[in-house]
């Protein structure tokens, strides 16, 4: 290892020289620059080290360790907390999740670690972002990369049955042609071959039109699907998160998104809502340590150890509570949507949570038949199906009102879009009419 030496300064700089014009001729100026600019960070860096780095083109940059806690430039950069280097080192191509230091921990899992300890410095809060941001478009475009490759895969096979059918055709008129003492004998089939052979062709052409067709729609539709729910991730905050953590979360929208349209239009609505954002903690039955203490629909005042999951209109955010090994995912699931339902509607309508415009009076009186049916109704619904019960329970007409909108999500999220479906239209079907009908079509 370069050592300094202690008793002579001047000593000291031309080792600092000697280390970084060793390899300046080797590297890119940026490259160079940012090393100039981190030398008073790696007092112990080899000079042999640096001959062997390569220049950053490639995704492994800036991922051979270079210090002596077996580190790469980027620990270094995350340990410092000093976002402008860890951008850099990011932009040249560096890998979030690729190396480990001498602790075990990667750039990502070290960002974590500094946020744990340092929960006020927003500048480590920064740099964990950045890291993470990367780290989700990296596993992005790798699914991106599998899906095209077995889409190629099928192209391929598709156009090899086609080649595989033309050379049978050929081989046959071939074989006709140069064997006239056949002809006669085969005359019928000269005939009727190559109109099957064409027949073949053509049908296969379509087949393989059609699925040239349904791969386009399943790209575009995971392509939108995938675009969500990052963006989504991106408005999420998971208190003390870990890998395991984040992927639960993002678990938990992929799961509402693909459960019905009901829900994935809540996620598409919400996702370009600047000011929405939620947080959860997976390690509690309650929002006690993360919403201490709230104020319901109905003005009521709780305290956050009382509840798993709350709605706030007015910072426009949701509070949840997912221990797994407390809630089932099904109830994690439908309060989720509810939350997320409620403020969806809040946003839409600007009507204190209303499902209706203040000036639409045909919405209001829709609104009012399916709330006067599931009233009605409330005591002929089984007592294991509480949506419709809880929401009319609620003590002011705006809760009942507020909460009685998002019942049907409630619905599809906890039993499934068909099971869901079948119970509303015998429970509330007014209820699922209007919601079709009405906030449905405004999400979009």
């Amino acid at each position: 290892m370069a050592q300094r030496n202690n008793g002579n300064p001047s000593t000291n700089r031309e080792i600092e020289n000697a280390l970084f014009e060793a390899v300046r001729k080797g590297f890119p100026v940026e490259y160079v620059d940012l090393l100039l600019e981190m030398r008073g960070y790696l007092d112990e860096l080899r000079v042999e080290d640096l001959k062997e780095e390569k220049a950053p083109s490639t995704a492994h940059s800036g991922s051979r360790k270079v210090s002596s806690s077996g580190g790469t430039l980027l620990h270094v950069a995350v340990r410092r907390g000093n976002l402008a280097w860890v951008d850099k080192l990011l932009g040249m191509g560096a890998s979030p999740t690729l190396h480990r230091d001498i602790e075990g921990y990667t750039p990502l899992t070290l960002a974590e670690r500094m946020v744990e300890l340092n929960p006020l410095d927003n500048t480590y809060k920064a740099v964990l972002s950045a890291l993470r941001r990367v780290a989700v478009e990296v596993t992005s475009i790798r699914s991106g990369k599998e899906f095209l490759e077995n889409v190629l895969a099928e192209i391929r096979t598709c156009q090899e049955q086609m080649r595989d059918n033309q050379k049978a055709g050929n081989d046959l008129i071939r074989e006709l042609v140069e064997n006239n003492a056949l002809m006669v004998v085969r005359m019928e089939t000269l005939f009727t071959t190559p109109l099957r052979i064409l027949k073949s062709l053509e049908s296969h052409a379509t087949d393989l039109k059609q699925t040239v067709d349904i791969i386009k729609i399943r790209s575009d539709v995971d392509h939108e699907k995938t675009n969500c729910i990052n963006k989504m991730m991106l408005k999420t905050m998971i208190k003390n998160a870990t890998l395991d953590k984040i992927a639960y979360v993002k678990e938990l929208y992929t799961n509402l998104y693909e459960c019905d349209v009901l829900t994935s239009s809540l996620l598409h609505y919400l996702q370009s809502d600047d000011s929405f954002g939620v947080i959860i903690d997976c390690t509690s039955a309650n929002i006690g340590g993360i919403k201490p203490q709230y104020k319901n629909i109905d003005g009521e005042v709780f305290t956050g150890d009382k509840d798993s999951i709350f709605a706030d209109r007015e910072e426009n955010r949701v509070y949840l509570a997912a221990l797994r090994t407390y809630f089932r995912d099904e109830i994690i699931m439908s309060r989720f949507a509810r939350a997320l339902a409620m403020l969806a509607i809040n946003n839409l309508y600007h009507n204190e949570g209303r499902p209706y415009s203040v000036e639409d009076k045909g919405s209001l009186a829709a609104f009012q038949e399916a709330m006067a049916e599931a009233v009605a109704k409330r005591k002929k619904i089984p007592k294991s199906y509480k949506y419709v019960s809880w929401a009319v329970r609620m003590k002011t007409p705006l809760g009942r009102e507020a909460r009685l909108a998002a019942v049907p999500v409630e619905y599809v999220a906890n039993f499934g879009s068909v099971q869901g479906r079948e119970l509303m239209k015998d429970h509330v079907p007014m209820l699922l009419r209007f919601y079709e009908e009405n906030v449905l079509p405004k999400l979009h």
